[in-house]
């Protein structure tokens, strides 16, 4: 590889490698433990403080924030939609909290798209790993969207696992904010939800399991619901609209 291709190839690869790097940072230095319910509970008086004081910029440091932490990959959006229930209360929490993950999660699925061709370009490109992320490809082209929704919904996927597979599938843009958009917002009303009624089961001594209450039948069930009906929307697309060949 000459030296300018190489340059080229780390200016494709960096936003991608930076994220990660900031991720494993986060938590290196111990930083995650601040965004957790119990630490979030703890400043809870102090935090309701400032943001009385200062509204539009508590509401612009939590979308800042959530975005931060979707960007670089941070394993679960239940926690900072939960911890955005605690601290704004249910509707405010939720706006705040899916603006700034969905703006993170953009972030990210744009810098490993980018990323993508890079790594192809290399010797992964010839290897089985290569042929089935161009196989990812080609099965997304026109049902893309509502795979993500499916995805999505479904709340024992890890949020960035669907982000980081839709960016190995080169899923346009378009359709990634509007497959993350519809198949996000049911699951992170959830969390935000939970988050909003933690504050007295925590003050009580008791413990919040975000994976144990979403997966509860009153919750799961519907979510499920709501992935047969993406699911049953491709298989239709699929059935009755496919091109007829020539």
């Amino acid at each position: 590889m000459t030296d300018e291709k190489a340059q080229g190839w780390m200016r494709r690869v960096a936003p991608f490698a930076l994220l990660l790097v900031a991720l494993a940072l986060f938590f290196a230095l111990g930083m995650h433990q601040a965004v957790e319910l119990e630490a979030v509970r703890e400043r809870h008086a102090a935090l309701q403080g400032w943001i009385g004081a200062n509204p539009l910029l508590a509401w612009a440091a939590a979308i800042a924030i959530s975005a931060a932490l979707m960007a670089m990959a941070f394993p679960s959006i239940g926690v900072v939609m939960a911890a955005c229930g605690l601290v704004f209360g249910l509707w405010t929490g939720f706006a705040v909290g899916f603006i700034g993950a969905t703006l993170g999660g953009s972030i990210l699925f744009l810098a490993a798209r980018h990323a993508r061709g890079a790594l192809l370009d290399t010797k992964l490109g010839q290897t089985r790993i290569g042929k089935v992320i161009r196989s990812l490809e080609q099965r997304a082209d026109g049902d893309g969207v509502f795979y993500l929704i499916s995805l999505r919904l479904m709340p024992f996927f890890p949020t960035n696992t669907v982000t980081l597979a839709a960016a190995a599938a080169h899923l346009r843009f378009g359709v990634f904010l509007l497959g993350t958009i519809i198949g996000s917002g049911p699951a992170g009303f959830v969390f935000t939800s939970i988050g909003s009624s933690a504050g007295a089961v925590l003050d009580a001594g008791g413990e919040v399991d975000l994976l144990k209450a979403t997966l509860a039948p009153s919750v799961l069930l519907p979510l499920l619901g709501l992935t047969a009906l993406a699911l049953l929307a491709t298989w239709l697309r699929a059935r009755f609209f496919k091109a007829k060949p020539g």
